[in-house]
Formats: structure tokens, sequence, C-alpha cells
């Protein structure tokens, strides 16, 4: 026993040597009432909890506790308690170092209002209501910028990481910013949190991210009916105005609630510089489930309810309600490599717009659009900077729309356009199969399934169109190249399509 004594005493003892698990992390003291660091210096993070009401926090939603919150930061603890109540931060920044974790005694009951929590390094907060920001000037990608009010700045310094958990922030412009610099995430994980009322967005994060996790939120409230540029999302991960997929490497959005995003509706019919999507991402690999995203409101291009540009992309099992006047309700614009998705058991149900927009090989399958006023159900068109040969399959969707030929909003006529097609490809040099898709349209399209210039094989089988109409083409293959000839590489296979009523193969 003694012996065994010893050497934990000498372990102990050369613990406190080395520093006793302390960490230096450089300066971040804040200047009270300021939020600035003290030149020179330092404080050590140590494991453990200090409570902001250990230096006079009041909680009472009137009293000024910026300087107990300052002084608990800089305590050199790294778990920050809050206990219940209200605290007023007077529009303080908070610098923040690495380490550091902010949880309160519950989110109902535990509010932070107009702070700023700015930070080099990673943030973690849980159990906590953020209501308001600081204002400061947010300088989106593409070059656009506007003042407002952010709750959590972030600037981090090789590789970090963030976690929110059960945590609400509401009331401010953006929720929080991560901007590209030299810096980047290794994970971001954000679950069981509430983000409402926001003028631009919830989370942009437009750098490098190893994953990142959003699972069981709620995003509710965006924009403003008199937007018509800039940047408004729930979601936002890379640079999203370019073709690469070097920034995330792999993101989950899953089981979350997305509704009511707003921008202006423009009856003159206008396009607007203007980007509003609930999620935006660009990423190598990315998976977006059993989300329920309602109410992208607002005329004008560049608004569509999920709008990706990913390698190696997963949407399945999403409803989607009223998703835009954009490209899609589900826009993917893979471009690049060997992009390939499966967009896969999603639901879209709305008054005016286009199902799902493709631009990469896939499987497009068990999908249910019901649009009243749909330009296109299913569109897909390949690029020709994507490599890979991979086989384009769409089946088994069931396609309840109808087409007219204008648009109108509130009475006004905004949009005049010709019928246009059920499902649409287009450019696409892969192998095609198109196959046991149902259409119960209710009024004209101009064709049900239409193939244009493909270079490779197009099997078209077991489809079933229902519709009485005269006028619109039931199946068409053609090519605008070569004389209206197919190439000699393309093999067609037309077989097994049920025409109910007087639509026909052409």
């Amino acid at each position: 026993m003694k012996k065994v004594f010893k050497i934990i005493v000498i372990m102990a003892i050369g613990l406190l040597l080395l520093g006793g698990g302390i960490v230096q992390y450089g300066s971040r003291i804040n200047a009270v009432g300021k939020g600035s660091y003290a030149n020179g210096a330092t404080i050590s993070i140590k494991p453990g909890r200090v409570s902001v009401t250990q230096y006079g926090a009041v909680g009472d939603g009137q009293h000024n506790d910026f300087e107990a919150f300052s002084a608990a930061v800089n305590s050199g603890m790294g778990e920050i308690y809050i206990p219940a109540g209200t605290y007023e931060l007077g529009s303080g920044v908070l610098n923040v170092g690495a380490g550091i974790s902010f949880v309160g005694e519950s989110q109902s009951d535990c509010i932070i209002k107009n702070v700023c929590i700015s930070s080099e390094y990673g943030i973690s907060a849980s159990n906590l209501t953020f209501d308001g920001g600081v204002t400061r000037t947010i300088p989106f990608t593409g070059g656009a910028s506007v003042d407002g009010k952010v709750i959590f700045w972030l600037s981090p310094k090789g590789h970090q990481s963030v976690s929110y958990k059960n945590c609400m922030f509401t009331n401010a412009t953006v929720a929080s910013f991560a901007r590209e610099n030299a810096g980047s995430f290794d994970s971001v994980e954000v679950t069981g949190c509430t983000f409402k009322n926001f003028r631009r967005d919830a989370i942009y994060y437009s750098l490098n991210i190893d994953t990142a996790t959003f699972k069981n939120n709620v995003f509710a409230g965006f924009g403003g009916s008199d937007l018509k540029s800039g940047f408004i999302s729930a979601i936002w991960i890379g640079d999203i105005t370019n073709n690469t997929y070097t920034q995330a490497n792999n993101v989950v959005i899953e089981e979350n609630n997305f509704s009511n995003l707003y921008t202006q509706n423009d009856f003159s019919g206008t396009v607007h510089n203007i980007n509003a999507n609930f999620i935006a991402i660009r990423s190598d690999k990315a998976v977006i489930n059993n989300n329920t995203i309602s109410n992208l409101i607002g005329y004008g291009s560049d608004r569509e309810a999920v709008y990706t540009k990913v390698r190696d992309l997963t949407i399945s099992g999403n409803t989607i309600t009223n998703g835009g006047l954009g490209e899609g309700y589900i826009c993917n614009k893979s471009q690049k490599g060997d992009a390939y998705c499966t967009i896969t058991g999603n639901v879209l149900v709305g008054s005016a717009g286009c199902g799902i927009r493709n631009y990469a090989p896939g499987t497009i399958s068990g999908n249910t659009i019901t649009i009243d006023n749909c330009t296109s159900a299913i569109t897909n068109t390949r690029r020709d900077v994507i490599t890979n040969s991979r086989e384009l399959i769409i089946r088994d969707n069931t396609i309840n729309c109808g087409t007219y030929p204008t648009l109108s909003v509130n009475d006004t006529v905004v949009k005049s356009y010709s019928t246009g097609q059920a499902i649409r490809v287009a450019k696409v040099a892969a192998p095609i199969t198109i196959e046991n898709n149902t259409f119960n349209t209710k009024t004209v399209f101009k064709s049900y399934i239409s193939v244009g210039n493909p270079t490779s094989s197009v099997t078209v089988r077991g489809n079933v169109i229902n519709k009485e109409d005269k006028d619109g083409t039931g199946i068409l293959v053609y090519s605008t190249t070569n004389g209206g000839k197919l190439a000699d590489s393309t093999k067609l296979k037309v077989e097994g399509n049920q025409f109910n009523k007087t639509s026909a193969d052409r």
C-alpha cells in the first residue's frame, strides 16, 4: 500500500510541475463594459464551473450584467454557469477564449439579452435563450455586406468546434456567423435548438468544416417582405457561389422544421440579386433527410427551399410546402467531377413553382409532387463539366401537377410562360432510365416526358399517364443538333407505357 501511495504522490507532483493540467490560451481578458482584449493579459483555462452570480450578476432584466459575465469569463474556469433569470448585457461584446462553454439552468428560464459573444476559438452553449445581438458589419460571400445584430461572431484560428444544444436564438440579423479565413471547424453540432425572427440567417458559415450536424431544430421567421437583394437562409454552409467541394466534408441536416422565409413580391417580374433558401450548402457529402419545410414567400429567381452543390448527395423523406419560385423546391446544382445524387421519398406540395431541378447523374425516385402551377415537376440537365458517366434514373414518382399560361400573385399576373414538361431531361450524356412514373395531371403539359439531345441509351418504360388532352405530347425524344437526328450512339427503348384517355406516344 505504501509503495502505491508514493507512486500516486509522485504523479500528482509531476502534474503540478507541468501546470496541473492547466492550459494557456493567450490574451482574452475583457475590459469591463467594452469587451476588448487587455494588452498582454493571459488566462489559464481550468476544469470546473463558475456561476455568473458569483461575480454579481443580478438577472432581473434591468441591471446591466455585462461586467459580471466578463469577470466570469476571465476567471479562467472552463464552464460558465447561468442560473435562471433574465440577464441584460447592454449590447456588450463578450470576447471568449478557447475551452469556454456557457451552460444555463434551462432554455426557458435563462435569457441573455443584447450580447455578441465573439471568439477566435470554438464555442459551446446549452440550455440558454439568446434574445437580440450587437450591431456589426456582416461581410457576406460575394462582396455583399449588411449592418445588423449578431449573437455569435466566430473567427476561428486553427481547428475549432461549435456546439449549440437546447438553445433558443431570436430577434437578430444573424444568430451565428463565421467567414472564410485561416481557421476552420472540425465539427459543428446544433441539436434541439430554436431559431426565430431573423432578418437574414440563423447559421452562416462560409469556411472550412469537417463535419456539421443539424438535428431536431426549429427555424422560423426569416427575411422580410421588403428584401430584394443579398443572402437569406436558415442554414448556409460553404461558399455556394462557386462549384468546388473543398469547404465542407460531411453535412447532416435531419428532422428539423423550417418555416416562413420572406422576400419581396415584385409583380413586375424583375430579377433581383438575391439568394433566399432555407438550406444552402456546398459540401463534398451531404444528407438532408426527414425535414419539414414550408413557405418561402416572394416572387423571383434564386428562391429555392433546398439549394445544394454537393458531390455525394442524399435528399430523402422531406416534406416541402410552397418551396419557392426559383429553380425548384429542391435544386441540386452539382456541376463538377463525379457528382451523384439520391433524391427519394420527398413530398412536394404547392401553389406554384418547379419541383426538383437536378444537374448531376443520380436516382430520383419515389417522390410525390403536387404543384398546381408547375413549370416542370422534375428537370434534369447535365453540364459538360461533370466527368462521370453514371446512369440517371427517374422512377416511381407520382406527379399530380397542373400548368397554366400565367402565374398570378394576389390576383396580379406576374409572369407568363408556355406550358412546360412534367419530366424534362436535357444534355445528359449518361444512360437515362425513366420508368414506372405516374402522371395525374390536372391541365395540359406541352409534353409529359421529354428527353433532349441524348448521346447514350434512353429507356422509357412502364409509365402511366392519366390525362385527357389532345394537345400534350406523351413521350418526346428529340435532337436540336445533327440536323435534328439523334446521335448514332443513342439507343432508344420505349416499352410498356400506358396512356389513358387520348394522350399518345410520339
